[in-house]
Order: C-alpha cells, then sequence, then structure tokens
C-alpha cells in the first residue's frame, strides 16, 4: 500500500500505475484495498467528528462566569 505523495521520479511513476487501485492509498491487492478502504473510511469519520467539535466550539460554548459573578449569583464561592 503506498499513501499518494508527489514529487517523484519516472520510475516511481510507472511503478505506481502498477496498481490496481487507489482511494487516496494505492492498493494490488483485495487484502491491501480492504485495508486502505477501511482506514481512509476511519479518517473520513475522524475528520466528521473534528469538524463537528470545532464547530461546537465556535458556535455552541458558554461564557463562564468570573468568581464575582458567581457568588452574587448563587451566594456560595
Amino acid at each position: 500500500m503506498k499513501l499518494i505523495i508527489g514529487g517523484e521520479d519516472i520510475w516511481n511513476y510507472l511503478e505506481r500505475m502498477t496498481y490496481d487501485g487507489v482511494i487516496g492509498l494505492f492498493y494490488d491487492n483485495t487484502w491491501m484495498g480492504l485495508l486502505a478502504h477501511i482506514i481512509v473510511f476511519a479518517l473520513l469519520v475522524f475528520a466528521f467528528i473534528g469538524i463537528l467539535a470545532t464547530l461546537k466550539f465556535l458556535f455552541f460554548r458558554k461564557k463562564k462566569m468570573s468568581p464575582h459573578e458567581k457568588w452574587l449569583k448563587t451566594g456560595k464561592m
């Protein structure tokens, strides 16, 4: 399995073209294809979770009260 990265010479380019498939990772048999799909799917899931966490942090966070404001509101330290 090989990751797509640029900056290669002609020999590496020709070697890369002999692979059977590519989805971000090149694979040359069924087992490697299955692993490549699992890896790409996991990366997509983690990216989606990261985007949701970032949006939640940016738009839905609560402003923390200072100790003085908390004391005025609840009467407790």
